[in-house]
């Protein structure tokens, strides 16, 4: 009993604990770019008046399990490098969560691209032209759309 005891206070823990917080902090950092990524759906679909259901949820909470099973296998792999001296930091999570940020930092950069895109708004500007009593009016419309995307 003696030599387990003396045995387990000679282990060196820094590594260990190294890679906890890391992990821990790869994890934190996975779920905000989610949550970011959702908040700027909303407001891209708020921007573009499209309605705002619980499709989009499900869809975020689909895809945030993807990337726990993901962060998972991740965990499994480094907590198998913990019994390497060498494998000093969890490199597969932090390339994992590396993934995650770029997959999420391109849909905010398309989210994005959406909000400045005018295609939304032609149909309004259908409507309106539509809505001219003559010819003269509409042309007058055109003329100002034309300004204004200057």
């Amino acid at each position: 009993m003696e030599e387990i005891w003396n045995f387990l206070h000679s282990l060196d823990l820094t590594n260990f604990y190294r890679h906890i917080g890391v992990t821990l902090m790869c994890w934190l950092v996975m779920f905000i770019s989610v949550l970011i990524d959702m908040w700027d759906g909303v407001q891209t679909a708020r921007v573009l008046k499209e309605p705002i259901n619980s499709k989009g949820f499900r869809r975020t909470f689909a895809k945030a399990g993807d990337y726990w099973r993901m962060m998972l296998f991740g965990l499994m792999f480094d907590t198998l490098g913990l019994l390497f001296t060498w494998y000093i930091l969890p490199y597969m999570t932090i390339i994992i969560t590396v993934g995650v940020l770029i997959i999420e930092f391109r849909s905010v950069w398309e989210h994005n691209k959406r909000k400045r895109s005018h295609a939304a708004e032609l149909p309004g500007v259908i409507a309106n032209i539509v809505k001219c009593a003559s010819e003269k009016d509409a042309l007058e419309l055109i003329e100002k759309i034309k300004e204004v995307q200057k």
